[in-house]
């Protein structure tokens, strides 16, 4: 199935999460430019919102489902396919499934939906995840990280989400409790169980040899990524990233290259991205994450004396 270009008639269910109920600007911004792409957007929350987290949902969508904090992701999307019914999906064209994971976008979404349009498929991804030859989770059926789409920006058109197959995937999903149940049991097998069934997909960001960089582009080389792809989207994992991992497979470097190319080479504003990085995560982690290392000058003032008769309070800080 191809897709009209320019066309609007597509659903997005989008998954939210905050331990505060909090709404950042990277939310509204990614909404906002979504809402360009999109007929109807429904929110999902697992939790509770602040009253202006709520409000700031609603200048997109008079539909947000605050629900129990249970089944993460997976249980979010079921939540609402439920909500919405499948009477009205079949109104649309595509169904994009989305998360709170991701920030951007750095490049008009109208470009990817127009370049995914062209192709004739069944369903598709903004970033695909290679093959890993073991299981971290020692729960995969297979026993190894299959090739995927990550769950966090995967699009079903009507030939997949309109067909009996979709709706018994969704009805067959078992209870989710943890996240490497979600990973398990639905991010690492939805791509191969409806490939095995027949239908058609691709990942938007990729190349030739990607594979050959790691299993995990988007986050291993996410300026890079962006800027051979036009990848709209980047990782909010990028500023709070196991720095260890980050040293497996590489110089540990990809998220400062991020930040640099997203200041110097795009019109994204990074105050967004501290915004909610600082009010939400652990300060070492971006700090290692971010390698905000500085080198002090050991030289000080000739006259410390009128320096200490103006101040009253000195303010060591070792970080």
């Amino acid at each position: 199935m191809k897709i009209e270009k320019g066309t609007k008639n597509r659903a997005v269910i989008y998954f939210f999460y905050d331990r505060q109920g909090v709404v950042d600007r990277y939310v509204s911004y990614m909404l906002r430019e979504m809402k360009k792409c999109a007929r109807d957007i429904y929110v999902v929350v697992n939790g509770t919102l602040t009253e202006a987290g709520r409000r700031a949902f609603q200048e997109f969508t008079g539909c947000v489902w605050e629900r129990e904090n249970e089944g993460l992701d997976v249980g979010a999307y079921k939540y609402a396919l439920k909500k919405i019914g499948w009477e009205k999906l079949g109104e649309y064209d595509e169904l994009v499934m989305m998360n709170h994971t991701i920030m951007g976008p750095v490049f008009a979404l109208q470009e990817m939906f127009d370049g995914m349009g062209r192709r004739d498929l069944d369903f598709w991804g903004a970033n695909i995840y290679y093959k890993v030859d073991f299981d971290p989770y020692g729960i995969i059926d297979c026993g190894y990280i299959r090739e995927h789409l990550q769950s966090h920006f995967i699009v079903a058109r009507r030939t997949l989400f309109g067909s009996e197959d979709y709706r018994r995937y969704w009805d067959d999903l078992p209870k989710i409790t943890t996240y490497k149940e979600s990973v398990a049991y639905h991010e690492t097998y939805f791509t191969n169980h409806f490939a095995e069934l027949g239908y058609k997909w691709q990942a938007y960001a990729q190349w030739d040899g990607l594979e050959e960089y790691g299993e995990y582009p988007l986050l291993k080389m996410p300026a890079e990524l962006m800027k051979r792809t036009r990848c709209p989207f980047f990782k909010r994992r990028s500023f709070m990233h196991d720095y260890d991992d980050f040293l497996h497979s590489t110089y540990g470097e990809p998220t400062v290259k991020l930040m640099k190319f997203l200041r110097e080479e795009t019109d994204y504003d990074v105050d967004m991205i501290w915004e909610n990085i600082l009010r939400c995560e652990n300060q070492a982690d971006i700090k290692k994450c971010m390698n905000l290392n500085y080198v002090v000058s050991s030289r000080e003032s000739e006259d410390m004396s009128e320096l200490f008769h103006k101040k009253k309070v000195a303010l060591i800080y070792h970080f």
